[in-house]
This record gives C-alpha cells, structure tokens and sequence, in this order.
C-alpha cells in the first residue's frame, strides 16, 4: 500500500475524516465565494505550470454559476499571475517521488545556480 503526505496527515488530524475521503470516496460540498483561498490558491498554481487561460479555465470550472465577483477575481489572476512567474526559476513541474510505500510530488525541481 502507497501513502502519500496527505493522507497521513488527514488521517492523524481526523481518522474519520480520512475514512470518509479516501475509503468512501465522499466529497464535500464546495463553497461558492469567489475568494475561495483554495480555488484561487490552486488556479494560481496551474497557472505558473501552464498558463494564464488554463488557471481561470480550473478557477471558473469550480463554480455553478460566474458573477461580476468570480470574473473580478480572474482579472487579478491574469495579473499576478505572470509577476508571480517571472519571480519563480525554470524548473520541472509536479515531479513525482515514489517508492513502494510513498508516493508524492515535487511541485517545482529548479537547477541550484551559482550567481
């Protein structure tokens, strides 16, 4: 059996919790606020590996319905989001580490440079 991070960490703050996650597959209901930390947080993310209209595509996929707040919120991702990039260095994105008992990723790997 393979662990990852995430679910020790899961599992050791709520075992039920983790029960509910990954043994019942049972996902909660996910709030509909435009400033939602994590949706923005993860279209952030998606958009430094891939691209700014890939980010607001997963940011606004999230949600049933876009109002003038959700698009407000995309303008500040097509913003950020190439500041945020053009600080970052050149690297391999999501590299996966495994063995037969863990199993995670490496959100950037970056050369070490000497400057």
């Amino acid at each position: 059996m393979q662990v990852s991070h995430s679910r020790v960490e899961c599992f050791e703050g709520c075992p039920f919790k983790y029960r509910l996650r990954y043994i019942e597959h049972l996902e909660t209901i996910k709030a509909d606020n435009p400033d939602n930390a994590l949706f923005l947080g993860t279209a952030l993310h998606t958009g430094l590996e891939k691209n700014v209209e890939a980010a607001i595509h997963e940011y606004f996929m999230q949600f049933p319905v876009i109002t003038d707040a959700h698009v407000n919120e995309a303008i500040k991702l097509e913003q950020m989001i190439p500041k945020a990039a053009a600080m970052i260095p050149k690297g391999f994105n999501e590299v996966e580490i495994s063995d037969d008992d863990f199993k995670g990723f490496i959100d950037l790997l970056a050369p070490v440079t000497s400057d």
